[in-house]
């Protein structure tokens, strides 16, 4: 997921998403460790996450959001995208938007729906930007 470069972009709040696939849907998931920014969701960083569960299926939207908390919990989401390996597959859900109590409509969480998937990749973690 990325972060946008606009100023104060960067939260500090605990953030969490929960998956909607064909087959199941997700508990929320916490999103505690960034596998390429010690300090995560920062302004313009791309922060990846590996989440080990069950098959989704088809992916067809999201929800995530943040729990306000923090000295600077707002964050502007730029994008999610979801990459499983086992299907080789990328879903792409576009943000553009505050998740700010102080900002826009005052709502900390948004649901996305996936705007375009791109199929025969070689895998990766599952969550990457």
């Amino acid at each position: 997921m990325r972060t946008s470069d606009i100023e104060n972009a960067g939260t500090d709040a605990s953030v969490q998403i929960k998956i909607y696939g064909a087959l199941r849907k997700s508990e929320p998931i916490r999103l505690t460790k960034s596998l390429t920014h010690k300090n995560k969701f920062e302004r313009n960083n791309a922060d990846k996450f590996q989440v080990k569960e069950e098959f989704f299926g088809e992916i067809g939207k999201i929800k995530i959001g943040h729990d306000n908390t923090a000295t600077n919990p707002s964050w502007h989401l730029a994008e999610v995208v979801i990459e499983c390996k086992e299907l080789g597959t990328r879903w792409y859900f576009p943000c553009d938007r505050w998740l700010a109590k102080d900002q826009d409509d005052g709502q900390t969480e948004v649901r996305l729906r996936c705007q375009r998937v791109e199929e025969g990749l070689n895998g990766s973690d599952l969550f990457t930007s």
